[in-house]
């Protein structure tokens, strides 16, 4: 009798994940939430969590679910306490640009609402001098305290871009002040 032989993993039985369904992140605070993602990073909402029906045992979703770009949906879960520890790495939910234009941009909005940033490349390469394209990594956290990052895979390198991992500490503000009073 010979034995069959079964698929043993996804590649062999032709399965494949076809994208991202969504990310979930904790948040202390929604007004403070939505104004973060839809204001400062573009999201549009997607649904808002119905607090009487969690009153009421019928769901347990606190959820605010929003669209940052076309394929990543991202749930902000109520809880009373953001992330880990300031130089805890990961997770990082980390998303990209095309244009170093674009980064800029992002970079001044955050700044300029009281998020700071941190512009890092990883590269170490010798031959990286002003103007020449490195990956830059834009790192900043949201007001609960969740490490996100913007890349740009062509940006021109120079004195505003660090050489090596971002410094976490230098991400952390006061959630309670956030956004910046004009």
């Amino acid at each position: 009798m010979a034995a069959t032989s079964e698929p043993r993993n996804a590649a062999e039985l032709g399965l494949t994940i076809e994208g991202v369904n969504h990310f979930t992140l904790p948040v202390r605070d929604h007004d403070k939430s939505r104004a973060f993602y839809v204001m400062l990073l573009g999201a549009e909402v997607r649904r808002e969590p119905n607090w009487e029906s969690v009153r009421a045992g019928r769901s347990n979703s606190t959820a605010l679910a929003v669209r940052l770009c076309e394929g990543v949906e991202m749930d902000l879960f109520h809880q009373p306490f953001g992330m880990g520890e300031p130089d805890q790495f990961h997770p990082n939910h980390a998303f990209f640009v095309q244009s170093p234009d674009e980064l800029r941009a992002f970079r001044s909005m955050l700044e300029s609402n009281g998020t700071p940033t941190v512009l890092v490349t990883q590269q170490t390469d010798r031959e990286l001098q002003a103007g020449t394209s490195c990956q830059a990594e834009l790192h900043f956290r949201d007001p609960d305290g969740n490490h996100l990052e913007i890349t740009c895979r062509s940006f021109p390198f120079g004195d505003d871009v660090r050489i090596g991992p971002p410094d976490l500490w230098d991400t952390v503000y006061d959630w309670r002040s956030w956004p910046k009073a004009e």
